[in-house]
């Protein structure tokens, strides 16, 4: 008895062991720790059209996605997401993923876990493979047989053109060449020509002389140039009109103060006085001068550093800027906004004027703030980082657009498709998180449509507008019209209209 009873517990651990290992590996990745990095063991082509990728699971995955770009390309382009349990993928070449023949490709593979919403790191120098040509086939020549040889009929010998026998004319003595009045008339064989008149030697012709340049104009006159770098361009007149040499060259009294180029276009480099001359080069001795003063004012020049996904407001205040008596006469120039960084907003009150910044990829870029046409404060933006969750919702949109958009679309018709996409693939849940975090999801608020849907049509370049509904306030940044609180959507401008696009699912 003892010993069936130790049997059948035998037997339970080891149906218990068979359990615990059949539990699929996705089941550890429920943990919302970060995917460790991907080590890609193998790229390798496969005939003339193909490329196979392989790679070691990932701790944490439940996710991978493979990209590419050619060698030599700065950015990488998303190939393909595969599950969890997949460790190698092929790359068929097709027209939106194209393999073209003795061209390297790279490739990596990202680990991402979508319990935790976070990617893993990836080798950003990836792995090269080197596609090989196709083989001209060689034609096959068939022999061409020689056709038989017709025998040439004999040729007739040309019959000779009977020419009716001239009486001979009598010589004509050879006159020089007279002058066309003095022609003489030769009315026929039994003519008696006249005698020549003797040539006269003809006089000759005077050279006239070359017009030289008599005036040479610059417009403008004078310049001002208020930050280093910036750029005039003058134009010059050189009359009269039929002067045989129009050409000029310029120079510059001070090129540590401005320089000028063989167009015309001035360039400020310090603050100073310097003359821009245009003169003649025909020997005339004339020119024309313009006035260049280069004020470059002292600015506030500061460093910003922002990891990826970290946002910051940064303008001018009263304290620092006394002499400003209406901020929103302040503007700002933000330099690759959109890229390295988006605009969350701009705050004007009556003591500052700022710009909300977010960085989303690694870069640099620079932000100036200019009050009546100077520049006051400059803004060195350092993004030491890629914010992943945003690369990951702009590869998402890239890829949704590949199957939802066709070529022949319109871009109202691809506005549509994307609205109708929004409203069928989600449920309406108050209260979400921004697109960039919830797109994943299956549930979004009013707000986070509203956002996805304007970064849809600004991957097509189109204007965005953020209406609050509640207010009836449009804002150009979604962060305005949301602050206010209740339903918002969008106006996008398509068609020379602005149409309105509400992607909110229904509640």
């Amino acid at each position: 008895m003892l010993r069936k009873i130790k049997s059948h517990l035998a037997i339970l651990l080891m149906l218990a062991l068979a359990f615990t290992l059949l539990i699929p590996a996705p089941v550890q990745a429920a943990s919302k720790k970060k995917p460790v990095k991907v080590t890609v063991t193998s790229v390798k082509t496969s005939g003339t059209n193909k490329v196979v990728i392989k790679w070691r699971k990932a701790k944490y995955a439940t996710n991978y996605r493979i990209y590419w770009k050619q060698l030599g390309a700065k950015k990488w382009k998303t190939l393909a997401t595969v599950k969890s349990n997949r460790t190698s993928y092929t790359h068929k070449s097709s027209n939106k993923a194209k393999l073209v023949g003795g061209k390297k490709y790279v490739y990596t593979v990202r680990a991402y876990n979508r319990y935790g919403r976070k990617w893993g790191a990836y080798n950003s120098k990836g792995k090269t493979v080197k596609i090989p040509k196709r083989k001209a086939a060689v034609p096959t020549k068939t022999p061409v047989k020689p056709k038989p040889t017709t025998p040439a009929k004999p040729t007739q010998p040309a019959k000779p053109t009977a020419v009716p026998t001239q009486k001979p004319k009598p010589t004509v003595p050879v006159i020089p060449s007279p002058a066309p009045e003095d022609t003489p008339d030769i009315s026929g064989p039994t003519s008696t020509p006249t005698p020549a008149k003797p040539t006269e030697s003809p006089k000759p012709t005077a050279t006239p002389a070359p017009v030289k340049v008599n005036s040479v104009t610059i417009n403008p006159s004078t310049v001002k140039l208020t930050s280093k770098g910036q750029t005039a361009q003058l134009s010059v007149t050189v009359l009269p009109s039929n002067a045989e040499n129009k050409s000029i060259v310029w120079s510059t009294s001070n090129a540590s103060v401005a320089t000028v180029d063989n167009n015309g276009v001035v360039t400020a480099v310090a603050n100073g006085n310097a003359t821009i001359t245009a003169a003649a080069l025909d020997g005339s001795g004339k020119y024309a001068e313009c006035s260049v003063v280069v004020d470059i004012p002292k600015e506030n020049n500061q460093v910003v550093e922002l990891a990826g996904g970290e946002s910051k407001k940064i303008g001018v205040t009263k304290s620092s800027f006394p002499e400003i008596i209406d901020f929103s006469k302040v503007t700002f120039d933000c330099k690759n906004a959109g890229v390295t960084y988006e605009i969350g907003g701009f705050d004007y009150i009556s003591t500052r004027a700022a710009v909300s910044i977010k960085s989303l990829r690694k870069g640099n870029s620079v932000i100036t703030a200019s009050y009546e046409n100077r520049v006051i404060a400059r803004w060195t933006i350092n993004i030491t980082s890629d914010w992943a969750e945003y690369i990951g919702y702009v590869n998402w949109r890239k890829q949704i657009e590949s199957q939802i958009w066709t070529e022949s679309m319109s871009p109202k018709e691809k506005m549509k498709t994307t609205e109708s996409y929004i409203k069928d693939h989600y449920g309406y849940e108050n209260g979400s998180s921004d697109a960039v975090k919830v797109y994943l999801d299956k549930t979004i608020d009013c707000h986070a449509a509203t956002e996805m849907m304007g970064d849809f049509a600004k991957d097509i370049n189109l204007q965005v507008k953020y209406v609050n509904a509640v207010t009836g306030n449009i804002y150009d940044y979604k962060v305005k019209a949301t602050s206010e609180g209740g339903h918002t959507y969008n106006l996008i401008f398509v068609d020379n209209n602005w149409e309105k696009f509400d992607a909110t699912p229904t509640p």
